[in-house]
């Protein structure tokens, strides 16, 4: 038995024809439809705006159960981002050490700027 009964002699069409039908049937594998979360109807994202704009005392779990009473199920992070309240991640190329520096400058930025205020503040009230 052995290897030598896996073997099997084919013409080179043949090979070719295979090689073509597992580039075929990979694409359109990688081409399907994915899976995954509905988008929202653009008329609830209208609504959810409309809502914020109009009632700006309101959170989103006020808006969130309004909806819900209407009968729209949506994600509390679907009512936040449609008020503006909750956004995407930035993005952060800077990382590392120079972001750490850029925020170090920033403090010590504002610290020196708060130094000058409370001596500008000394030198009106109890300057000489």
């Amino acid at each position: 038995m052995g290897w030598k009964s896996a073997l099997l002699i084919v013409q080179p069409d043949t090979v070719t024809r295979w090689h073509r039908q597992g580039f075929r049937l990979y694409w359109r594998w990688k081409s399907r439809k994915k899976q995954g979360r509905p988008l929202v109807d653009r008329a609830i994202r209208d609504l959810i705006r409309r809502m914020c704009r109009e009632n700006p005392t309101w959170g989103v779990p006020q808006i969130l159960s309004e909806l819900l009473l209407l009968g729209h199920k949506v994600a509390e992070s679907t009512v936040a981002r449609g008020c503006g309240i909750l956004t995407r991640a930035p993005d952060r190329r800077v990382t590392g050490p120079a972001r750490r520096a850029r925020t170090v400058s920033l403090m010590l930025t504002k610290q020196d700027l708060v130094a000058q205020v409370q001596k500008q503040e000394a030198r009106m009230y109890f300057g000489p």
